[in-house]
């Protein structure tokens, strides 16, 4: 078919100019992504990578900054600007988070790489080789996990969260998470930690119950909009909700789960029963969820997020 129509157009006398079409192929590279549909018969996947060129260009933005331990404000634009384009070449949104030192570095007269800064960068190196290629699953009607998750904050250092889980199979789950002192220990002094709240039991949920996960595409419900957004972008201004969300998709991409989130109203949210009357909530009960309780590790929130990759790639 392209065939055909490259001849047609030229017939017509306006062939496409050679820069501006390319031949139809098992491999191909497209608007800075690279795709690979050799092995999509026997995986059911198309895979994506970052375009050669602009991996080599960023790579190179990072160790003469390392090098130099120099980051000048122009540089660091031209680095954000590039690594948000470069992300969606990602597995997921791996990648995206981590970010904040360097978009800050945009609007500041310090030049110095700083241990923050230092930290971002040497993340990134890693990340590249590590290479997460992002995969679109190509079958129709396969296995799918929904789960619709939930939290509550009516007081200061005080909060519940809970979340539902139908699996591959069918299987229902509904999972309490412990909300403990020492889990306000770890954020800021702000009161409301809602946010914060909403996005821990995504990441406790994925990973307590990996199982569920693996291998599996699947849809995400969350009511709330910080939250949402901070795990659909892959990071976030907020350093607390921006270490979860680069933590939740490192453990996704470590157990293979392209998971799409998606808003939904708070009354219709399967889980907002649970998130705040705990075990004791009458529509999950009602509704053939088996339910557990749990508590959250809080050593996630401090490990970076290839580190979490590491380990979740062994469970």
């Amino acid at each position: 078919a392209q065939a055909s129509l490259l001849r047609f157009a030229e017939a017509v006398g306006s062939p496409f100019a050679p820069e501006k079409h390319q031949a139809m192929g098992r491999e191909g590279d497209f608007l800075g992504l690279w795709h690979d549909f050799s092995n999509t018969h026997h995986t059911g996947t198309v895979q994506f990578w970052v375009r050669e060129r602009l991996q080599t260009k960023v790579n190179d933005f990072i160790k003469e900054a390392l090098h130099s331990r120099r980051l000048t404000s122009g540089t660091a634009s031209k680095l954000f600007g590039c690594l948000t384009f470069l992300t969606p070449g990602c597995y997921g949104k791996l990648g995206r988070a981590g970010l904040n030192a360097i978009k800050d570095r945009q609007y500041s007269s310090e030049t110095r790489v700083d241990d923050v800064l230092h930290t971002a960068l040497q993340r990134l190196l890693g990340l590249f080789r590590l290479q997460p290629h992002r995969e679109l699953p190509m079958p129709l009607g396969m296995r799918r996990v929904i789960v619709a998750s939930d939290a509550a904050q009516d007081a200061p250092r005080q909060g519940s969260a809970g979340a539902v889980v139908v699996d591959g199979d069918g299987n229902r789950f509904a999972y309490v998470m412990q909300v403990v002192p020492q889990l306000f220990d770890l954020w800021s002094a702000d009161e409301a930690k809602i946010a914060q709240l909403e996005l821990m039991i995504v990441l406790m949920t994925v990973a307590h119950a990996t199982d569920h996960f693996r291998g599996l595409p699947g849809l995400w419900w969350i009511d709330n909009i910080a939250a949402l957004m901070a795990v659909v972008r892959g990071r976030s201004n907020n350093n607390e909700l921006d270490q979860m969300a680069g933590a939740i998709h490192a453990i996704l991409y470590s157990v293979k789960c392209p998971l799409f989130f998606e808003w939904v109203h708070s009354p219709d949210n399967w889980s907002d029963g649970i998130s705040r009357r705990g075990s004791s909530d009458e529509w999950y009960q009602a509704h053939g969820f088996a339910a557990s309780t749990f508590a959250p590790c809080l050593l996630l929130l401090q490990l970076p997020y290839l580190l979490v990759i590491e380990i979740f790639a062994y469970l």
